[in-house]
């Protein structure tokens, strides 16, 4: 694939992973309908090829006919999985915004169950006229009120003897870098497929294979 055509798809695959791995409230364009178009195009271009191959008399003209067409059909192949993909993953995640919609509807539910058997407690004598022994119970079965913890967050400076060394916030829900949070679903899923991150729309840190290596292994950290 030349240089151009992998840069395109390099810029393509960020959009894809931004809109369905990170967590960004940007609306972007509907990738299944992109999809969609894309696949129309190749089969149109791959039958062109083929009859224009079929009308050609000279071997080096047929040989530049099959050679489009084997790279629409690479193409195509690979705008299929992409396709196949993102439809498995919004299943995944229509499925997991029900499991939350039941879950909090449940929740709900049984508070309000409770809600409606509990009874205030009536107080019939002061502390200032209880025994010092029923004070004593009443403070140890009173329940205890807890601050709720901060959650942690840890940042790891990286490439720090380098002329552009860059930050990273880890937390439990993930991690963050420049204000742009991502997942290390959304590394992996980078990694096995060998494109590159750009932040900020393509005008932020370049995130390497490389980089991205590093960052992945405090995965289990946190």
């Amino acid at each position: 694939m030349k240089n151009v055509e992998k840069t395109k798809m390099d810029k393509f695959i960020n959009k894809y992973i931004k809109q369905y791995l990170f967590e960004e409230e940007e609306d972007l364009p509907n990738m299944l309908d992109y999809f969609e178009d894309e696949e129309k195009i190749l089969k149109t271009n791959i039958d062109t090829d083929n009859r224009l191959k079929s009308a050609q008399v000279n071997p080096d003209e047929r040989k530049i006919k099959e050679t489009s067409i084997k790279k629409n059909k690479e193409k195509l192949n690979k705008i299929k999985t992409l396709k196949d993909e993102l439809i498995a993953q919004q299943e995944m995640k229509k499925k997991q915004d029900q499991s939350k919609s039941a879950e909090i509807k449940q929740t709900g539910e049984v508070s309000a169950s409770v809600s409606e058997n509990v009874t205030a407690p009536i107080v019939r004598r002061s502390f200032s006229q209880e025994s010092p022994l029923i004070r004593q119970e009443f403070n140890e079965q009173a329940p205890q009120i807890t601050p709720p913890l901060k959650k942690k967050v840890v940042r790891v400076m990286f490439d720090k003897s380098s002329p552009n060394p860059f930050s990273v916030d880890f937390s439990e829900r993930g991690f963050s870098i420049d204000g742009t949070r991502l997942s290390f679903e959304a590394i992996e899923t980078a990694l096995s497929k060998e494109f590159n991150i750009v932040l900020k729309h393509g005008s932020g840190l370049a995130l390497d294979q490389v980089k991205m290596q590093k960052i992945l292994k405090y995965k289990d950290r946190f």
